[in-house]
């Protein structure tokens, strides 16, 4: 009985086809990982923009009104005048139709 590796796990030439190179599974087996890298690649890929899509980025914050929340903490305005000026200042189309309305005129 023969024991020597070779013949434990097969010759070179049963093992790797007659070329050498490992025959047609090597190619289609390097193919097919080939594909599966890809398709990972792709997966993370769409993963990733999901994940920045579901949470976006913070909005820049507004220094004006930032400062206008300190003073309202410091108690330093009132609650209807920092309602006010937080409108004023998150939308400034109101103000200016607010301000550019005529007066009546009196007679």
């Amino acid at each position: 009985m023969n024991h020597s590796p070779r013949m434990l796990f097969g010759t070179s030439e049963f093992m790797h086809g007659d070329t050498g190179y490992g025959g047609a599974w090597f190619w289609t087996s390097g193919i097919v990982h080939l594909l599966l890298l890809a398709a990972l690649i792709v997966a993370l890929f769409f993963l990733v923009r999901a994940l920045l899509r579901r949470f976006p980025a913070p909005a820049p914050s507004n220094p004006a009104l930032t400062e206008l929340e300190v003073r309202y903490a410091r108690g330093e305005l009132s609650r209807e005048d920092y309602a006010q000026r937080r409108a004023d200042l998150i939308n400034p189309a109101l103000l200016a139709v607010r301000t550019s309305t005529p007066t009546p005129p009196t007679t």
